[in-house]
């Protein structure tokens, strides 16, 4: 007699978190140092620019306490452009040469100063990773990728020599959106980082995509970004979103990054024309904006003020988080930043708790859908939320489409920056 058919079970792994850094701006260090003593959620880790390096200190050594990731930004896009010594404390950072950097190649002699120095930096400073010193990839037809693979393996071996062969290396592509979703470029860019990864160069691929953030991701662009960060899975390594904005949640919930960085309220798009073309008037850094994290969107804190408190939506649209459960509304006012790292944070981790082939669903019909029709009401109250509300419904199309093409393919998620072996150099 045949024994009776056991029920077939459904064995779901444990869900593999998802990177959430933060990039703080000078201004944030202290408050960020704040959340992190007071135990809130502060992501996965922090961002150093490194002209901050001695002021974030504290930050540093609280991060490393948290068992968080610390990330030295080495400014290669700023060190190589033409105006990049222009911004303030470039000429002062310890791996800056004493002459302004080209875009030309470096000789061998250049590579290993620099790269020593970097290293030195990074060891010295307990960091845990370090983004690479690239360029802006401005034209498809040279290929920048190539002469910054050699500066990674450099990078590698000196962080080797100099005790940090537990640090990692990342690669930072920044470039423009074209170039992602230009089958002919992205394989021009994907064989020469297939070079360096046989070296052992570099860890995680970091991608920042000039003309795709929360402003400029319409349905073509949102659809370009998808399809070109994808191409980057073959790598085998994990794929970063870098300055994705509000609009790299969808990217984590479908599983084109596993993980994304964020300015504290501000600083999420990246222009770089100031680099190449000079500036054209004094810059300055906006204050901290309001997020408004049931649709997704930021508003100055004045008039964030009045559309929160307005009597038809402010139960609809209040803050129910850890940041703002004492005081509510008064709490998100008050205190801007904390409501976004906050609210960033356990947004992340919320989709890092539903196993990834159920993602994109969950992220669809239980934020985008809601968000959707919530903006619609507050374009009654804000007439500037139009332009939101039509980006999100845009968002929404699209995904669903890309959803549907999705189904019954193999899982396309790229691995988690969070879950890759201790590094023991090259």
């Amino acid at each position: 007699m045949d024994a009776p058919a056991v029920p077939h079970l459904f064995v779901v792994k444990e869900p593999e978190p998802l990177g959430a850094l933060f990039r703080p701006h000078i201004r944030d260090i202290p408050h960020l140092v704040n959340l992190l003593a007071s135990g809130r959620p502060t992501g996965t880790g922090v961002i150093l620019d490194g002209r901050y390096l001695a002021s974030a200190a504290e930050l540093r050594d609280a991060t490393r306490t948290a068992g968080k990731e610390v990330v030295l930004d080495s400014l290669g896009v700023e060190l190589f452009a033409p105006h990049g010594y222009s911004l303030s404390g470039m000429k002062d950072l310890p791996w800056a040469f004493s002459k302004r950097h080209t875009n030309a190649a470096l000789s061998a002699d250049e590579q290993r100063v620099l790269c020593d120095s970097l290293a030195r930096a990074a060891v010295e400073n307990r960091c845990t990773a370090v983004l690479a010193p690239t360029r802006f990839v401005q034209d498809i037809e040279r290929d920048e990728v190539s002469r910054d693979v050699e500066v990674s393996i450099q990078l590698r071996q000196s962080l080797d020599r100099a005790g940090g062969s537990d640090i990692r290396v990342y690669y930072p592509l920044v470039t423009r959106l074209r170039v992602i979703a230009s089958e002919t470029a992205r394989q021009g860019i994907l064989k020469s980082l297939h070079d360096g990864r046989r070296a052992k160069a570099f860890d995680s691929i970091w991608i920042r995509a000039v003309g795709f953030d929360a402003h400029n991701s319409g349905p073509l662009n949102l659809r370009r970004y998808i399809t070109g960060v994808r191409g980057f899975h073959e790598l085998g390594i994990p794929v970063f979103g870098d300055r994705a904005g509000t609009v790299g949640l969808a990217s984590l919930a479908f599983g084109i990054t596993s993980g994304i960085s964020s300015g504290i309220t501000v600083g999420e798009r990246y222009d770089p024309r100031a680099l190449f073309k000079g500036k054209t008037g004094k810059g300055f850094l906006p204050a901290p904006r309001v997020y408004v994290g049931a649709i997704g969107a930021f508003m100055d804190r004045k008039r964030a003020t009045e559309f929160l408190r307005h009597a038809t939506i402010k139960n609809r649209f209040a803050c129910q988080r850890s940041c703002c459960t004492d005081r509510g509304l008064a709490d998100t006012l008050a205190d801007p930043r904390r409501h976004f790292v906050v609210t960033r944070s356990e947004e992340v981790a919320e989709l890092a708790r539903v196993p990834a082939p159920l993602r994109a669903g969950q992220y669809m019909e239980t934020w985008l859908r809601p968000a959707s029709d919530r903006a619609t009401q507050a374009m009654q109250i804000e007439a500037s939320f139009e332009g939101h509300r039509k980006r999100l419904d845009e968002w929404r199309a699209t995904l669903s489409a890309i959803l549907e093409e999705d189904a019954g393919l193999p899982s396309k998620a790229t691995r988690s920056p969070l879950r890759m072996p201790d590094r023991k150099g090259a």
